[in-house]
């Protein structure tokens, strides 16, 4: 998120909003113009939005490890009960 709003930042600065917004969208494709807008003026002003971090941090998030989504082909066999040591 830092680099994107870094990014954000700089661009807006030196090539204008329009500029800026569209590293938003290409950042965070889930943002609509009217979003990405509302992003860039945010950022110049201080912080984003929560809503719209939210947004952001969801689409820039991975999803799920791959190992979490692992299906099992084939059912382990019981183990056998192991006597107690004396």
């Amino acid at each position: 998120m830092d680099e994107l709003h870094d990014e954000v930042r700089a661009m807006a600065l030196t090539r204008g909003r329009t500029h800026a917004m569209r590293a938003v969208r290409r950042g965070v494709p889930a943002l609509s113009l009217t979003q990405a807008a509302e992003y860039v003026t945010a950022l110049l002003g201080g912080g984003a939005p929560a809503h719209l971090h939210a947004l952001a941090a969801a689409a820039l998030t991975s999803t799920a490890a791959p190992a979490a989504t692992v299906r099992t082909i084939r059912r382990a066999r019981p183990r056998r009960a192991r006597r107690p040591e004396r």
